[in-house]
């Protein structure tokens, strides 16, 4: 019981159990920080980074990938790794790729393929696609409206990290962006293929190689791929069909 009241004592003023005579030692309970193989921090940074540049289509040099170990699972058996590969990236469900991470990998080690779950704290610094003036609802994104910054993707929201410039531009602003902020895929969409009200080209697929072309009214908007309402305008026969281009629809009998 005194030796308890001590401790607790002792943590609420903040004297260290070692600095004072006649303390009982802990330093058996003291836990060791772990050791990870070698190679392990800097194959899966390597790892990391080649596949952020092949996603955005640019170079490695422009992305800085960092992460601090925190859990290496099952724990490693082997001292050294000679290279690793980082699984299942697309695949996290989350909408950030920086801050706290886990993620499977494939090291090789010893001539043989290890598999590995890779938990820690990733940083990661690379390009950010940026509106280089306002940029008001409903304007289609050109090159001209951009620029592309390097920046720490922690100081991002989520969702602007990882997006590439091409899957930017030709998209449609949803609301309003200021100048200098981030553009990213849930602030713009694909722009409207057909509005409703127009005269657009029906295409009317009824056979293996049987094709019949001519107009109908658009009843609704719809981008690329979307099923919409259509009118025949000679017998106000309603259809429906899908948004194959520019005021264009395909419908399938």
């Amino acid at each position: 019981m005194f030796v308890r009241m001590w401790m607790i004592a002792a943590v609420a003023v903040g004297i260290s159990a070692h600095a004072l005579p006649g303390a009982p030692s802990f330093a058996r309970f003291a836990q060791p920080a772990p050791v990870y193989p070698a190679g392990l921090r800097e194959g899966f940074e390597k790892s990391l980074r080649m596949q952020l540049a092949h996603s955005l289509k640019l170079p490695e040099e422009q992305f800085a990938v960092s992460i601090e170990l925190a859990r290496v699972e099952p724990t490693p058996v082997f001292s050294k790794v000679s290279s690793v590969q980082v699984l299942g990236l697309g695949s996290t469900g989350s909408t950030r790729l920086d801050g706290l991470i886990s993620l499977p990998v494939v090291a090789q080690a010893d001539g043989k393929s290890v598999d590995l779950i890779v938990s820690g704290i990733l940083s990661v610094t690379g390009p950010v696609v940026t509106a280089r003036m306002p940029l008001p609802r409903g304007h289609i994104v050109r090159e001209g409206d951009v620029d592309v910054a390097r920046l720490p993707w922690k100081l991002l929201p989520s969702g602007a990290a990882g997006t590439s410039l091409s899957s930017i531009l030709g998209q449609r602003v949803r609301n309003f962006i200021n100048a200098g902020a981030p553009i990213y895929s849930a602030l713009v969409d694909e722009p409207l293929a057909v509005k409703s009200g127009d005269v657009v080209e029906l295409t009317v697929v009824s056979g293996p190689g049987v094709m019949i072309r001519s107009r109908a009214f658009a009843k609704q908007e719809g981008r690329l791929g979307d099923l919409i309402r259509l009118e025949q305008p000679d017998t106000k026969k309603a259809l429906r069909g899908i948004v194959t281009g520019d005021k264009k629809v395909e419908v399938r009998l």
